[in-house]
């Protein structure tokens, strides 16, 4: 079991985070916990936080004055005037439990990320099941190329600058807005982007009507208005008639900005964007994937609107480098290019594959780690229909995370499913006994820790 997002309102914790002198994180060392411990650094405010085990956050925020601790007890708490905790915690957490005892005021991520976002003048979230990170990082490097100095929270290291977040100067703020347990629901903002719409989460959403509501909830939320993918038939039917404003992208026509005389060369794909009939820019992308043409308009289509130059934004897209674990190249074992992906969803399994497909012309393997049960239980077809796309796949155990294995799905039953060209993964220690040595492309891919893996592929 875990916690549920606080309700005290933006107003009350941005009077509360005023307030405070000393502010402790639960979960400090994660990307966004670490992200919004640093912004209170920089405003001067005493941190302290915990977490499982030292990381590359957690030795920065040290490094900055933080007081960090490796060992979750109430003990820790003691002398800080609110506690910020990862939805991850359960409640019988030790440092919960000692913050209520003690009348410390226990916030929400999400809602404190909301709370300090309030401050900017000018607001823009990205929301969708997949592609997030990557639209929240084009949109820093077109809006930083433009000279705006934004602020920025990602949910991943971005290319520009190996940061994750960044407070800016100028008054505005990209943010990547996540729809678990109605998170984006905390945000306030100005212009909310919108890149699709499937099913995720089953842990938290029953169905895809109750998180379609939830999109449709998020989208009204917007002061200004919003931006959708129209080729995605379900956000359309939740987002498409929201918000005071509407502008779409598409890349069959069916939106005010689209993508037109799309080509290819190695899985790199370049398209002309055409803005309600008149053609205004070429954008060739230096990173794998036709998924990615949709990522580039929609942050295309963000920046024009804001005022930023259509030739400009063009020109920092077709720049843009590819940000940690989304399909980020990591060298070669052998004769064989190794990729790591975070990809966790079947869609984007299917996207990651097929580009990396593109670029090799065939003989990919994908070791794939399952990310928590319930969410390989309720979409385990489509698991199957996209792991199947590469020639060879192997199952590392399921990361549980924060769950218990309640539906009674295997790692060999995903196997079995896939048939005769997936095989079973026991232990990271044993990935050059699956291996022939001949693929041609190798793809880490999962949202666990099967980064671990890294060190056994033997790359040069």
């Amino acid at each position: 079991m875990s916690l549920e997002n606080s309700l005290f309102g933006i107003d009350a914790v941005r009077e509360m985070t005023a307030r405070a002198g000393k502010i402790f994180f639960l979960g400090i060392g994660g990307v966004s916990m670490s992200s919004l411990a640093e912004f209170m650094l920089l405003r001067g405010k005493a941190v302290s936080g915990s977490d499982r085990v030292a990381g590359e956050n957690t030795v920065r925020l040290e490094a900055l004055g933080a007081q960090i601790f490796y060992r979750h007890s109430g003990e820790n708490v003691a002398g800080s005037d609110m506690l910020v905790y990862t939805l991850a915690a359960s409640p019988d957490n030790p440092e919960i439990e000692y913050a209520v005892k003690n009348g410390i005021p226990c916030v929400s991520r999400a809602e404190f990320m909301g709370a300090l976002i309030s401050l900017y003048k000018r607001k823009i979230g990205v929301s969708g099941t997949h592609g997030k990170s990557t639209v929240t990082a084009m949109l820093y490097d077109i809006f930083s190329d433009a000279g705006r100095e934004p602020g920025v929270l990602c949910g991943a290291p971005l290319s520009r600058g190996h940061i994750q977040h960044d407070a800016g100067s100028g008054g505005i703020m990209i943010y990547e807005a996540c729809e678990y347990k109605d998170s984006f629901l905390h945000f306030r903002p100005d212009i909310q982007l919108f890149l699709n719409l499937e099913m995720d989460h089953p842990d938290y959403f029953c169905d895809i009507d109750m998180l379609g509501g939830s999109f449709g909830k998020c989208a009204s939320l917007a002061g200004d208005g919003i931006i959708y993918n129209a080729d995605s038939e379900t956000l359309v039917k939740y987002v498409g008639g929201a918000g005071k404003s509407r502008l779409s992208f598409s890349l069959h026509g069916n939106g005010d900005f689209n993508a037109e005389s799309i080509s290819h060369e190695g899985g790199r794909y370049s398209f002309r964007v055409v803005y309600r009939g008149s053609p205004e820019a070429d954008i060739s992308l230096g990173i794998l994937g036709k998924h990615n043409i949709y990522n580039a308009l929609a942050a295309y289509s963000a920046a024009v609107i804001e005022g930023i130059s259509p030739a400009l934004a063009a020109e920092s897209l077709s720049g843009f480098s590819s940000l940690a674990r989304r399909l980020e190249f990591l060298g070669m074992r052998g004769k064989s290019k190794v990729y790591s992906d975070y990809a966790h969803h079947p869609s984007e399994i299917a996207a990651g594959i097929s580009a990396v497909r593109d670029e090799s012309g065939g003989g990919t393997a994908v070791i794939y780690q399952p990310h928590t049960f319930s969410r390989t239980s309720a979409l385990f077809d489509g698991f199957v229909s996209a792991l199947s796309l590469a020639d060879r796949v192997i199952i590392a155990d399921i990361y549980a995370a924060r769950e218990n294995n309640e539906s009674g799905v295997t790692c060999e039953s995903l196997c079995s499913a896939i048939g005769e060209k997936a095989v079973y993964l026991p232990s990271f220690s044993r990935i050059g006994e699956v291996l022939t040595g001949e693929e041609k492309a190798i793809i880490v891919m999962g949202a666990g820790d099967i980064e671990g893996i890294i060190p056994y592929l033997g790359m040069t």
